[in-house]
């Protein structure tokens, strides 16, 4: 499979151990071609410094903020994640949409790329290569 075509998803919690020994082997990654995605953004504590220093090409945000996307609070602070996020070039994937009146308010906000319930439900990797590949 092309590297290119891979995407590698790392979570907050891993940031929060981050090592030399494990900021190198994601930069090797990256300069391979794979692409990392932050998971989970949002939910954890780590620092803003990670999204400078190592190669992450999207962020994935928590769906915790998604749920409450219709409240004015949920959506003003998805709104500046989103914001952020562009603002230093990456690409912002919602996790856990539900109905198509949260992908609408995504939507508006100018969020890239979305998954959750509304397309499909998890699926074992046997049945997706019977279905899509």
């Amino acid at each position: 499979m092309p590297p290119e075509l891979i995407e590698i998803e790392i979570t907050e919690s891993l940031l929060l151990r981050m090592t030399a020994s494990v900021k190198t082997t994601l930069h090797s990654l990256n300069r391979g071609g794979i692409q990392l995605s932050l998971d989970d953004f949002g939910t954890g504590f780590s620092s803003m410094a990670y999204l400078r220093e190592l190669p992450i090409s999207s962020l994935k945000i928590d769906r915790d903020f998604i749920r409450g996307i219709e409240t004015a609070r949920d959506r003003n602070l998805v709104a500046g994640m989103i914001a952020m996020a562009h603002s230093i070039g990456k690409e912002v994937i919602a996790e856990g949409i539900e109905t198509p009146r949260q992908l609408e308010r995504l939507t508006e906000i100018g969020c890239d790329w979305g998954q959750g319930y509304l397309w499909s439900r998890p699926i074992a990797p046997e049945q997706a290569f019977a279905e899509f590949g």
